[in-house]
C-alpha cells in the first residue's frame, strides 16, 4: 500500500512538472507575449498575469495586422466572474474566461477545458477529464485541483449564508462532493440525487474557471481576473474602453497581440465606427444598420434568432393578477408591428416561451389564446364590468383607475418597444406609463411596476430548464411572483430526467401551454442576435444558441 502511494505521488509530481513545461510562453505570432502594445509590461511577467499599465493600446484600425478593434454596448467596467447573475457574461464574451464545456450552435454540449466526461448509470456521479495543456494567464497550470477550487469558490460566493444570491443553483444544485485527481486529470462530481445535465450546466459563464487565489488582490473592475482565455485585460477606462493583450500561455495560437474593446452607446455609433475604419467588429447592431452595411458592401453580418427572448415579467402581486386586465393587456399589444416596424426587424414575432427554432419542444403547435385583438380586449373588459365610470378615459377596478406601469432598461431596444406599447394599452381604455430604469428587479420586487422587461438566453445550458424555472412558485428568480401547482409539478419531473428525451420535450410543451393559457408570459419577440465585421477579419461566428462567444482566438486577419 505504501509503495502504491509513493508511486502515485511520483506520478502526480511528474504530471505537474509536465504541465509546468507546457505552460511556457507559447509561440503564437506575438514574439514576446504582446510586447508590441504600448503597455510595455510583459503580459505574463507579473504575479497576476495581467499587465498593470494604464496606457491604452493603439486604437487605430487594425486592417488585418496585429491589433483588433471591437465596439459593443457596455459601460467598460468589468464585473467579477463570481457574480453568476451578471458578472460572468462579459469576461467570456471578451475572451478571458473559459468553462469546462461549451454550447454549440445546435444546442449540443462540446468540450472546452474538459476533453471529455462520463455520467454514471444513476446520474449521481459525473467524471470530467481536464485538458493537460492549459495554463492560466499567469502561467499557472490548470490542474484538477484548480478546477475544484474554482467551482467551490463560485458556490461559496453565491451561498446566501455568505451574503450571496444563491445564483448557481439556478443552473446546477451544489454537488455533495467535488473531488480532484491531479495525477489522472479528473474531477468527480457526486450528487445526492440524479442530475442529468451537469455537462450542460458547466458550460454556463457562471462556471467560468478562474484562478481565484491569484485573483484575490486584483481590482476586477479594472484588471479582470486570472482566466484561461486567449486574451488578458491590460487596462480599462471606465465608460470608454478595455484594452486586452494576448495570453502568452494560451494553449492555441492567439491571432492578435492587442485588442481594444470600445464602449459605444448605440447601434448607429457602432455602425459608423465600422464604416470609418475605427472598428473591425461590432456586436448587436440594429437591423436598419445591418441593411445599410450590406448595401455599402465590404462588411459581413452574421445573425441568429431563437436563442434569446425579449419578454416581460408580469407582476402577479399587483393589478395584473386580475385575469381580465392581464388578458386584455396581452390582447392590446400588436407585437408584429412593433417587431417589424418600430424596431425594424430586430425581433422576430412569436408568443411561445421557446422559439419554434427548437422544434422538439412543440412551440409551433401551441395556440395563443390572447393574440392581438384590441376589439376583443375591449369586449373582455366590458363584460367583466371593468369600465370607465367617471368619464376620465381610464377604466377602474374597485373604484381605482387601472394604470399599467411598464419598467424597462434600454437593452436591445426594449425601451423603444415599451414606448410603442403605451398607446396601444391606452386604446383599450387602460392607463399606461413607461418608466426607464437601470435595474428592473427593484421595481418588480417592490411592486412599483406591472410589467418589467427581460432579455434572456433561453437555452443557456443546452436545454430550457433554467429559463423555465423562473415561473416555478418557490424559485429565487420568479420575479413575477407567478404560481401554478400544475406547472411546478411538471418542472419537478423535467429536472429529474434526461433533457433531450422525448418525455422531456413533451413536458416542456405542456409547461409552455399552461403559461400561454394563464397569460403569464408577454413575449416581445425573439431577438435577432448579430455580429458584424469588416472583411479585413475572418472567423467571426454568431452562435445561434449561446450568446457568450464574441471575441475568440478564431477571429483573425483575413
Amino acid at each position: 500500500m505504501k509503495l502504491k502511494r509513493t508511486l502515485a505521488i511520483l506520478l502526480a509530481a511528474a504530471m505537474i512538472t509536465a504541465s509546468l513545461a507546457a505552460c511556457g510562453s507559447s509561440d503564437s505570432g506575438q514574439s514576446d507575449g504582446g510586447s508590441s502594445t504600448p503597455s510595455s509590461t510583459d503580459s505574463g511577467s507579473s504575479d497576476s498575469g495581467n499587465t498593470d499599465s494604464s496606457t491604452p493600446a493603439d486604437s487605430g484600425s487594425s486592417t488585418g495586422s496585429d491589433h483588433l478593434n471591437v465596439v459593443m454596448q457596455f459601460d467598460a467596467t468589468l464585473s467579477t466572474v463570481a457574480d453568476s447573475y451578471s458578472g460572468c457574461w462579459f469576461p467570456m464574451r471578451m475572451g478571458y474566461s473559459e468553462a469546462l464545456t461549451k454550447v454549440a450552435s445546435d444546442g449540443s454540449i462540446t468540450s472546452w477545458l474538459a476533453s471529455d466526461w462520463e455520467m454514471s448509470d444513476d446520474a449521481r456521479t459525473w467524471v470530467f477529464t481536464i485538458r493537460d495543456d492549459v495554463c492560466f494567464s499567469n502561467g499557472t497550470p490548470l490542474t484538477a485541483t484548480k478546477v475544484v477550487d474554482a467551482i467551490n469558490h463560485l458556490y461559496d460566493y453565491n451561498d446566501p449564508a455568505n451574503g450571496g444570491p444563491d445564483a448557481l443553483v439556478n443552473f446546477m444544485v451544489r454537488p455533495a462532493s467535488i473531488v480532484a485527481d491531479d495525477a489522472a486529470y479528473t474531477v468527480t462530481f457526486t450528487f445526492d440525487d440524479p442530475v442529468y445535465n451537469v455537462a450542460g450546466a458547466l458550460s454556463n459563464p457562471a462556471f467560468g474557471i478562474i484562478d481565484w487565489e491569484a485573483s484575490a488582490d486584483m481590482d476586477y473592475a479594472t484588471q479582470g481576473e486570472i482566466g484561461t482565455g486567449p486574451y488578458v485585460v491590460a487596462s480599462t477606462v471606465a465608460g470608454h474602453s478595455v484594452e486586452m493583450v494576448a495570453n502568452e500561455y494560451y494553449y492555441e495560437d492567439v491571432p492578435y497581440a492587442t485588442v481594444t474593446i470600445l464602449s459605444m452607446a448605440d447601434s448607429s455609433a457602432m455602425s459608423y465606427a465600422l464604416q470609418d475604419g475605427s472598428a473591425d467588429m461590432a456586436c448587436n447592431l440594429s437591423m436598419s444598420d445591418i441593411t445599410n452595411l450590406e448595401g455599402i458592401g465590404g462588411y459581413e453580418c452574421h445573425t441568429a434568432y431563437g436563442a434569446r427572448d425579449g419578454f416581460y415579467f408580469i407582476n402577479f402581486n399587483g393589478i395584473m393578477s386580475n385575469d381580465d386586465v392581464r388578458h386584455a393587456v396581452l390582447m392590446a399589444v400588436d407585437w408584429e408591428t412593433i417587431d417589424n416596424i418600430t424596431v425594424g426587424g430586430s425581433y422576430i414575432p412569436g408568443f411561445a416561451m421557446i422559439s419554434p427554432v427548437y422544434g422538439n419542444y412543440g412551440s409551433a403547435s401551441i395556440d395563443n389564446p390572447w393574440a392581438y385583438d384590441p376589439a376583443g380586449a375591449i369586449a373582455l373588459l366590458d363584460a367583466a364590468g371593468i369600465v370607465d365610470s367617471d368619464g376620465d378615459g381610464i377604466r377602474e377596478v374597485d373604484g381605482e383607475n387601472v394604470q399599467i406601469v411598464i419598467a424597462t432598461n434600454s437593452s436591445r431596444q426594449m425601451d423603444i418597444m415599451a414606448d410603442a406599447m403605451v398607446p396601444m394599452i391606452q386604446e383599450v381604455g387602460l392607463g399606461a406609463v413607461h418608466n426607464l430604469v437601470e435595474d428592473q428587479t427593484e421595481p418588480l420586487s417592490s411592486g412599483a411596476c406591472d410589467l418589467a422587461n427581460w432579455n434572456q438566453v433561453i437555452m443557456q445550458t443546452g436545454d430550457p430548464s433554467n429559463f423555465l424555472r423562473q415561473w416555478v412558485s418557490d424559485s429565487s428568480n420568479n420575479y413575477g411572483h407567478y404560481s401554478n401547482p400544475e406547472y411546478d409539478a411538471l418542472y419537478a419531473q423535467l429536472i429529474s430526467m434526461q433533457a433531450d428525451s422525448e418525455e422531456a420535450y413533451e413536458i416542456v410543451k405542456q409547461m409552455q401551454t399552461i403559461i400561454a393559457e394563464d397569460g403569464a408570459f408577454d413575449n416581445a419577440g425573439y431577438f435577432v442576435f448579430n455580429l458584424c465585421n469588416s472583411v479585413n477579419i475572418t472567423g467571426v461566428v454568431c452562435n445561434g444558441t449561446a450568446d457568450y462567444y464574441w471575441i475568440t482566438n478564431d477571429i483573425m486577419p483575413a
